[in-house]
């Protein structure tokens, strides 16, 4: 049985959006770092973002522009 934290130190958040009203860009993917310090605050550590492309056959996020 696997222990779950309920006072975290560090998380990531993952948020997925996909189906956008865009003719490139087909939706996008965000990684979140964030850290709680010894006072309870959570700081944001590093915010990462990839897109999708419409004219991509596979399933790949990149940071480069979408033709």
């Amino acid at each position: 049985m696997a222990m779950i934290d309920k006072n975290p130190k560090n998380i990531t958040i993952t948020v997925i959006r996909v189906g956008f009203f865009d003719d490139s860009v087909r939706g996008d993917i965000q990684h979140l770092k964030l850290h709680k310090d010894n006072k309870g605050i959570w700081e944001i550590l590093t915010i990462k973002k990839a897109i999708r492309c419409w004219r991509s056959e596979k399933t790949m996020y990149s940071s480069e522009v979408c033709p």
